[in-house]
This record gives structure tokens, C-alpha cells and sequence, in this order.
């Protein structure tokens, strides 16, 4: 975390204080999120492996170096490996459809007043497992 400090001087504290809280009001603000750097490098790798795939850049290390993305990235990316960003971990019980069915069941509970208790989120999470005709691999809850 950034902070600034003012030099000591006549300044009375409070506007020294109040000069620190802007000053960090601002670098909230503009520092930008980690997710949206992220996003910009996959677009940036995106666009290497499509000029690369029409022809329009020879080299692999050229790409890497004009869309200032690490070569390794690029070449597995043109060998056929996915991005890590908006996959799924392969070690997660339920699928986006199972998780979706979940969430509106919990709502649904809400909406005529009861609470969902724990217990019966877990019944629910094994019934969908189960009605998949798979065994639960660990068990549900914390692992």
C-alpha cells in the first residue's frame, strides 16, 4: 500500500491527515485490479496466436515480443493448452448447470422465509451428485 506523507512543516495535523486520506482515496481508485490485467494478457495472447495462425507474424518469439506476452505462454497456447483464466478447477463436485440449479433452490427457500441450513445445502449438493450416477469423490463441506 501507497502512502504519502507530508513533510514536516507548520501544516497543522489535521490537513496532514486529510492530505494522507486523499492521497489514498486516489490510489484506491486508480490502481487498477489484478482480474483486468489478467483479462488484457489472455486478449494479448489471443491476438498473437491469430496472427500468428494467419500468417501475418513468421515467429513465434517476434508475436511474443510485439504483443509482450512470455513466449512460453504463446507456444502452449498454440500447441493446444487452454487458458487457466475461466476454466474450471478439475477437483470442483459440481458443474455450472448443478451450481445454477443450487443457487435458485436456495432462493426459493428464501422467498417463502426459511433460511437454508448448511445440512440441507449439503443434501441437496449430494442429490445432484447422485443423480449424475457418480460416487462423490471426497466428501462434501470442508476439505
Amino acid at each position: 500500500m501507497i502512502t504519502c506523507f507530508t513533510p514536516i512543516s507548520r501544516t497543522p495535523p489535521s490537513r496532514a491527515l486529510s492530505a494522507t486520506k486523499t492521497c489514498l482515496l486516489h490510489y484506491h481508485i486508480m490502481a487498477p485490479p489484478h482480474h483486468a490485467e489478467k483479462i488484457q494478457k489472455e486478449g494479448r495472447v489471443t491476438l498473437a496466436v491469430n496472427s500468428i495462425q494467419k500468417n501475418q507474424i513468421s515467429s513465434y518469439r517476434t508475436a511474443a515480443t510485439v504483443y509482450e506476452i512470455p513466449l512460453s505462454t504463446l507456444r502452449d497456447r498454440l500447441h493446444g493448452r487452454s487458458p487457466k483464466l475461466g476454466s474450471r478447477c478439475k477437483s470442483r463436485l459440481l458443474s455450472e448447470s448443478e451450481e445454477a440449479v443450487l443457487i435458485s433452490w436456495i432462493r426459493s427457500i428464501e422467498r417463502r422465509g426459511f433460511l437454508p441450513f448448511i445440512i440441507d445445502v449439503h443434501r441437496m449438493v449430494q442429490s445432484l451428485i447422485d443423480s449424475r450416477g457418480l460416487k462423490s469423490p471426497k466428501p462434501i463441506g470442508k476439505n
